[in-house]
């Protein structure tokens, strides 16, 4: 008992799962994965999430096709291979020798940065949810229409919950963080996530880098301008400093084209304009605001 204890708890933080993985079939999604998570699927169309538990270094997975089949390496080997102790050891044994056998690099990821139980559970609630290419809230009182959900530059960025709420994504320079949700008179935030940067698809032939402060201000944005070539952001009203320097400022800096600050127009977005470009030390961001003091990119939208 003692032995196999030993064994199996090496296995649990010695073994990439998701180099394991790739050698049953499974390959990475690239789209869905990032530093801190990898998503794999195989032939059969199961579906997994791989992080690394950073309080105890171990790798863990879930099915998003099944809630029961999750845990380490060992679940993960027992639910497809086989539940005794000598045939988990048999196979996870020659994955710690000094010959381990070799897999795709292209099918698997090597370093998973690892996570708190906070982030995994984020990642575990998103990987349940649909893409909404409709939404009753936003269509019917935010006057965001289907089109615009289904198109090429928001498609897969608003999800739905069980709940029918809308879902916007967080993310950070490491993944998924947390997550916005809307609904008619309800608005919340994630538990245990972190408001960081919502974001459209992105494309090479984008040319302007659009900065609102909401997701829904992104959307009604497009709609009204109709700029295939822009890309969005949306700070979600953050505006800690730490937020500016290590997440926004970058990724102004690394674009290639203008920035466009198309923040609201009231007080809070004055003092938007005047934080970026202290902290970003630019001044040649393009303007542009609703045209009524005290609107937003909504408001302009649905007073149409």
């Amino acid at each position: 008992m003692t032995r196999f204890r030993a064994d199996f708890e090496q296995y649990k933080s010695m073994i990439n799962l998701s180099e394991y993985a790739s050698s049953l079939g499974y390959k990475k999604d690239k789209k869905l994965s990032s530093k801190n998570s990898v998503c794999m699927r195989n032939s059969a169309n199961d579906k997994v999430i791989i992080s690394v538990d950073s309080s105890s270094g171990h790798y863990i997975y879930f099915s998003v096709r099944d809630y029961s089949d999750n845990g380490t390496i060992i679940d993960f080997v027992a639910n497809r291979k086989g539940k005794g102790w000598d045939s988990i050891i048999s196979e996870l044994s020659p994955w710690v020798s000094s010959a381990p056998p070799i897999s795709n690099i292209n099918y698997y990821q090597k370093d998973i940065l690892a996570s708190a139980k906070d982030t995994q559970a984020i990642i575990n609630s998103l990987s349940q949810m649909k893409i909404a290419l409709a939404h009753h809230y936003l269509e019917s009182v935010r006057g965001v229409n289907h089109k615009t959900l289904a198109s090429t530059r928001f498609s897969g960025k608003v999800l739905i919950d069980s709940r029918k709420n809308a879902i916007f994504p967080h993310v950070d320079k490491n993944g998924a963080c947390g997550y916005e949700m809307r609904n008619k008179n309800f608005k919340g935030f994630s538990t245990g996530g972190k408001k960081c940067l919502w974001t459209s698809n992105w494309f090479k032939t984008d040319q302007r880098l659009v900065i609102c402060e909401s997701a829904i201000d992104s959307l009604s944005y497009y709609q009204i301008k109709g700029f295939d070539n822009d890309r969005f952001f949306s700070t979600g009203g953050t505006s800690e400093k730490t937020f500016f320097d290590e997440i926004l400022v970058p990724s102004i800096k690394y674009f290639k084209g203008d920035i466009v600050l198309a923040v609201d127009n009231d007080d809070g977005g004055d003092r938007f304009i005047q934080q970026i470009k202290e902290e970003s030390s630019i001044n040649d961001f393009v303007i542009d605001r609703p045209s009524s003091r005290g609107y937003d990119w909504n408001k302009e939208l649905t007073d149409k």
